[in-house]
């Protein structure tokens, strides 16, 4: 290895932290930086409930009030509290950053990579400051990014190694246990390595069953010393979030509508935003056609051996798109202005890795099958889910009712419940609704709505006149998040 190899990332690593100390420092919303408002992001619910637990341990303080997340997050910061508190999770999310970015390169490099390309994929997406903030904000998902990150390079090591190394499967264990104590949902990508791995194993190694065991004991380790912890802070009570997160879940039936709104374009159902918060993945990021194409065409240009790293890779995206897609609180109006979009940030170096293997072979490898990966991506972007009027008895997913404008924190969060032909919606639950400029826009969450919408306090407060009702149908067009002037812009009034 050459000088200018050696030095090569360290020189990438200060980088990185130069990106993420000013991405940090120059947010509107860091503590101190608004004297209006000084707490900054700790007046936020999330970010208060972290620091709040933060403090309790630093206190060694376990009452479970003082505990609303799952408690792996908050031990991170819980050694800075004192000494920043007002900046606890700095370093834990610096340090988050270089290790999510340290797991990708290694990964990359499985797929002929060098460690400058790999730096530019890693910071593509945070050409869009909406990401840089997904990474500075204190999120649980800052420290489940590294820990799939370096879960996805552990298992090509593991893959592309002659033998077995019973260390790196009892570390990968590790690591998925450690990602239930931060965020239980992102499992689901972590398994996706774990699987992989234990199926090359059982397919191909001998004894079959060694690796995927040690990865299981790795990772009964980790659990059993987390559920000691949660045991002494909730007894054997389910946690209020884990109660909370279970009453909202996830919902499948509507992936359609839900794809095209949050990857495509959100404005059929949601309207023109002038601050941009209605705006689809893909709008904001069109790059990620490239990597939908490596998706479809991946296969097709790595060796067999890879094709396992590929599988994990792609399988971890995808199920992890899909299942926060179905998270009944994740809407268009959210991913931008309450930067949910965090949920999905350590993806996408995974997209734009995919993306680059698509174009390395139409500069230089097999430009038809790199062409046709993305006529197909190009094809799928094409489908739209778009509203129209619903004729009287028909099922609708979207009601525009006439009224005065409403305040968005009101409409958003406390609208007085509605109800349908076949119950009550509550909101957030079953609908959410929107401010419109002559009244409110209500979105269907969990299933279709059924005849006339009314104000209910009980007893109820009878039909709403003036109400327009949309149901969802699919269509063929350009696609959207490119052709924007030739996709409809969603209907702003009431009738």
């Amino acid at each position: 290895m050459d000088r200018a190899s050696r030095h090569i990332m360290p020189i990438l690593l200060a980088m990185l932290a130069i990106v993420y100390a000013n991405g940090y420092l120059t947010h509107p919303a860091v503590p101190g930086n608004n004297p209006a408002y000084p707490l900054g992001w700790w007046g936020w619910f999330d970010q208060s409930m972290y620091l709040r637990a933060s403090q309790a341990f630093a206190r060694f303080d376990l009452s479970a009030d003082k505990h609303w997340y799952p408690a792996g997050f908050a031990l991170l910061g819980a050694p800075f509290v004192r000494s920043m508190p007002g900046h606890a999770f700095f370093f834990p999310g610096l340090a988050c950053f270089g290790i999510a970015f340290l797991g990708f390169a290694s990964f990359a490099a499985r797929f002929g990579v060098g460690r400058v390309w790999a730096a530019a994929l890693f910071l593509l997406p945070l050409l869009d400051r909406r990401l840089v903030d997904a990474w500075v904000v204190p999120w649980s998902s800052t420290p489940t990014a590294a820990l799939q990150w370096v879960l996805l390079a552990l298992m090509a090591a593991h893959v592309m190694a002659k033998n077995l190394v019973l260390w790196r499967a009892v570390l990968m264990g590790m690591l998925a246990g450690l990602v239930i104590a931060f965020r239980p949902t992102d499992i689901i990508s972590a398994a996706v390595a774990i699987g992989c791995a234990a199926t090359f194993d059982i397919l191909h190694r001998k004894p079959r069953l060694a690796g995927p065991l040690a990865t299981a004991a790795g990772g009964a380790a980790v659990l059993a010393l987390y559920a000691a912890l949660y045991l002494r802070i909730y007894g054997w009570h389910v946690s209020d979030y884990l109660m909370h997160s279970r009453h909202l879940g996830f919902y499948y039936d509507t992936l359609g509508y839900k794809a095209y709104t949050l990857l495509i374009d959100p404005r059929a159902w949601f309207g023109i935003d002038p601050d941009h918060w209605h705006e689809g993945l893909f709008q904001r990021a069109p790059w990620l056609m490239f990597g939908l194409a490596g998706i479809i065409m991946g296969w097709f240009f790595v060796t067999p051996r890879v094709r396992w790293i590929l599988a994990a890779l792609i399988g971890a995206v995808v199920l992890s798109t899909v299942n926060y897609l179905a998270y009944i609180d994740l809407l268009a109006t959210g991913i931008w202005r309450y930067g949910n979009v965090h949920y999905l940030k350590w993806a996408y170096p995974g997209i734009a890795l995919l993306g680059f293997v698509v174009l390395r072979e139409l500069v230089i490898g097999r430009r038809r099958l790199a062409v046709a990966g993305l006529v197909v991506a190009l094809l799928l972007c094409c489908l739209r889910v778009v509203p129209r009027q619903a004729s009287d008895g028909e099922p609708y997913r979207m009601a525009l009712l006439a009224g005065p404008k409403a305040d968005w924190v009101q409409a958003y969060f406390e609208l007085p419940l509605l109800r349908d032909a076949l119950g009550p919606l509550p909101t957030v639950e079953a609908s959410r609704a929107f401010p419109l400029t002559n009244g409110i826009r209500v979105h269907a969450i969990r299933r279709d709505l059924f005849g006339p919408l009314s104000w209910t306090n009980g007893e109820g407060l009878g039909v709403i006149t003036g109400q327009t009702h949309y149901r969802s149908v699919v269509e063929f067009g350009l696609p959207c998040f490119i052709f924007q002037r030739q996709c409809p812009n969603g209907i702003m009034t009431a009738p």
